[in-house]
Parts: structure tokens; C-alpha cells; sequence
């Protein structure tokens, strides 16, 4: 979370920007205020997609089967505005860490938490799906480690950039270590797709390490398609042979997410962090969540950061 900077717009729509939360492939994401006091993650898309009609035609389809997903794993869209300017949307906040987060700044997860990460990314997906969606893009900076589970953002924002100006000018979008072999081959994603990137996903929580190591992305795309991922560091087991036979090569040879929570379906349902987060995330859940809520050394230290950059700004200019 940084605040924000003189070239951050101070609203969207009727929701006031509180601090800069982040940016991605496809824009920026802000917290804001909502007209009716809640906080909200609200991302405001790129100029370049904002002038791109198929971006926002698929854009505007993909928000309105967003607004369908409904389940306490995945953060319900609260607001948006296809037809603006620059498009937007606004989500729940979650105050939680990303998984991505998390690992780098406090290493793996231990293994008693993995089988509630694969459980509850699975839950979320199944959520996902039946609203007609894929996420096509899950990987650790799209989950969000919250008391009551791994919470999965983004879902299905991905389609909507495919195909724009990213493409034509020879980038990419989405994340190759995550990504299915056949969206590498040019076939089409399914729900398959997304199981085999949560299996992915809950490999860097074990390991901290993508599936297939760190690699350059060509190199990432090769090893995908031809090499077998590294479980290593999940225990062996009942878990690591679901997520072996989740990054199956082939589409067909996956589960499907109600066969993965029937397999996990001893693992209960959190009721706090300390269910199933190792206490330093447990630890910045509660600094996240003193924010939101306004408490007083969530103030301090917000006053901290503000006047910090201020000065910063005062010393460049």
C-alpha cells in the first residue's frame, strides 16, 4: 500500500482513492472509499485498453459474469463502470497479503497449510466456474492469504485483455510459469487450465519456487511442455500426488475441482489465521486489518508513510 502520488486521480466513479494498492497488465489498483463508507479495491484500466474496443467490449462481458460469482472465497465485485472513459471496476477489499507476498517476505508455507491452500483455491475456482468463467491467469499475486481462507482475485479479467494491443505489439499477459500447456499450444482454456495452475501455485507456497523453476520465459514455456514439475518440496503423499496428476500435460488426465476438495475433503474449513497461516502472515493479516479498520497505530503509521512521501516529494522538487 503507497499513497498516493500527484498524478493519481483523488476519485473514480462515486468512490474516493484513498492509496495506491498496486498495478498489473492491465492497470492500476487503488482502496478507496465507497459513497457508503466501505473500503473497496478498485482497478482502473490503462489508457491504451481504455481506447481499444474489443478491450472494452470483453471487458464489460467478463465484469458482468464477475458480478456473478458468488462464494466466501472470491471477492465480490461491488461496483463498476464499463462505458467510462477509463473503465473500471471495484471489488471487496480483502486486507490480506498475496500470497506472492507473503513467501517472499516470510518464505514458504509450512505443510500444514498447504492442503487448506489447495482446498480453498479449489473452492474458489469451483465458484469461478459456475458462473461460466475462467481465471486464466491464477498464480500467487492473485491470492490473497485471509483468515478464512486463500482468497482468488481477478477471475477472468484475463480474457479480457487478450487479443488487444498487448498482443499486437508482441507482449504478453498472464504469467508463463503458471500457465497450462495447452494455452502454450494455442488451445483452448478450460477449467482444466485453471486447475493445473492452482497446482502450480500451491508448488510455490511449498517451495517458493514456480512449478518449473525460474527460468526466462521462453525457457519457462519449454520446460512446461516438456519436463515434469518439481513436488519435491511438498511431503510425500495422499497432496502431492493430487498436484502431480493436476499438471497432467494433457487437459483430459486432470481432475476437476469437485474431484480435488472430494480428495481433500478432511481439510476443515478456517475460522481464524491461526488455523492455517504461520503466525509472521497471521502477523501482517492483523497490521492489514488495523487499517481498514482505522485503528490507531493503523493511523500512526499510515501518518508515517504520508508524511515520509511528503517530504521525499519536497526534497526532489
Amino acid at each position: 500500500m503507497h499513497p498516493l502520488t500527484p498524478d493519481d486521480p483523488r476519485s473514480v466513479g462515486p468512490h474516493r482513492l484513498l492509496a495506491r494498492l498496486g498495478s498489473g497488465g492491465m492497470g492500476d489498483v487503488y482502496l478507496a472509499r465507497t459513497p457508503g463508507g466501505d473500503l473497496a479495491a478498485v482497478k482502473l484500466v490503462k489508457d491504451d485498453l481504455a481506447h481499444d474496443p474489443g478491450f472494452r467490449a470483453r471487458f464489460a462481458r467478463e465484469v458482468r459474469a464477475a458480478r456473478r460469482v458468488a462464494g466466501p472465497l472470491t471477492p465480490a465485485v461491488v461496483d463498476a463502470d464499463t462505458d467510462a472513459d477509463v473503465p473500471w471496476m471495484a471489488a471487496e477489499y480483502v486486507p490480506a497479503p498475496t500470497l506472492k507476498e507473503a513467501v517472499r517476505e516470510h518464505g514458504p508455507l509450512p505443510p500444514e497449510s498447504l492442503p487448506v491452500l489447495a482446498a480453498g483455491l479449489a473452492r474458489a475456482l469451483e465458484a469461478v466456474h459456475a458462473a461460466g468463467l475462467m481465471h486464466r491467469d491464477l498464480k500467487p499475486g492473485n491470492v490473497l492469504l485471509s483468515p478464512r481462507g486463500p482468497q482468488v482475485i481477478d477471475f477472468g479479467l484475463a480474457r479480457a485483455v487478450e487479443g488487444t494491443v498487448l498482443t499486437r505489439t508482441g507482449q504478453t499477459f498472464g504469467t508463463p510459469a503458471y500457465t497450462s500447456p495447452e494455452q502454450i499450444t494455442g488451445g483452448e482454456a478450460s477449467p482444466a487450465s485453471d486447475v493445473f495452475s492452482l497446482a502450480g501455485t500451491v508448488l510455490f507456497a511449498a517451495s517458493g519456487e514456480p512449478p518449473f523453476g525460474f527460468a526466462a520465459p521462453e525457457e519457462t514455456l519449454h520446460r512446461i511442455l516438456s519436463r515434469a514439475p518439481n513436488l519435491e518440496a511438498v511431503p510425500e503423499g495422499p497432496l502431492r500426488d493430487l498436484l502431480a496428476r493436476c499438471l497432467a500435460k494433457g487437459p483430459e488426465h486432470r481432475p476437476d475441482t469437485a474431484a480435488i476438495l472430494a480428495e481433500l475433503a478432511d481439510v476443515p474449513v478456517p475460522e481464524t489465521a491461526h488455523a492455517w497461516l504461520p503466525d509472521p502472515v497471521t502477523e501482517d493479516v492483523r497490521r492489514l486489518r488495523e487499517r481498514r479498520d482505522g485503528g490507531t497505530a493503523g493511523r500512526a503509521r499510515w501518518r508515517r508513510t504520508a508524511l515520509a512521501a511528503g517530504a521525499a516529494a519536497a526534497a526532489l522538487a
